[in-house]
């Protein structure tokens, strides 16, 4: 419904409250991955955070070899960091960086970003590693607020290798 006119604060307001189920906290995904976390919630709209936003931060894996870090907002639209990681860690531009479900608020497994840039200067035991997030969170139509408390459905591989009922074994 809206977008936050200050430059500095990346949230969006959606046409769903809490006459919708909507809570504080719950994350939200488009078809692409994830977008952000609801932050407030009124009757009929919430403010969603997006992970860009220099205060957002959600806990991702490394899909390759499974190196977990933070993935972090910088505060531009098309870009997260991924902060303390030493140099010599194994991560590769194109890295894909899905979210660990170890924050216990984003599902494991949903996409976030992927690895576009990195410097490994000497003179520094961290590397500064630049992400581009996936879900595009700047040009969305559309979400989906994922309620932590209930079970995901069935991936759609796992969904069609389960005999329908009524089916043949």
């Amino acid at each position: 419904l809206a977008v936050d006119s200050d430059p500095f604060i990346h949230q969006v307001v959606i046409d769903r409250g809490e006459r919708n189920g909507v809570f504080e906290g719950q994350p939200v995904v488009n078809d692409l991955g994830v977008v952000g976390q609801v932050v407030s919630v009124g009757k009929t709209t919430s403010r969603v955070l997006l992970i860009t936003d220099l205060s957002h931060a959600v806990p991702v894996r490394v899909m390759r070899n499974d190196i977990r870090a933070i993935a972090s907002g910088s505060g531009n639209l098309d870009e997260l960091t991924l902060k303390n990681i030493p140099r010599s860690a194994d991560l590769q531009e194109g890295d894909m960086l899905v979210t660990s479900g170890l924050d216990g608020i984003f599902p494991a497994g949903f996409p976030v970003a992927k690895v576009i840039h990195m410097e490994r200067d000497t003179t520094y035991s961290f590397a500064r590693i630049i992400c581009a997030p996936v879900a595009g969170v700047e040009h969305f139509g559309e979400v989906m607020i994922l309620n932590p408390r209930e079970a995901l459905p069935p991936r759609p591989a796992e969904a069609s290798a389960t005999p329908a009922e009524g089916d043949k074994p």
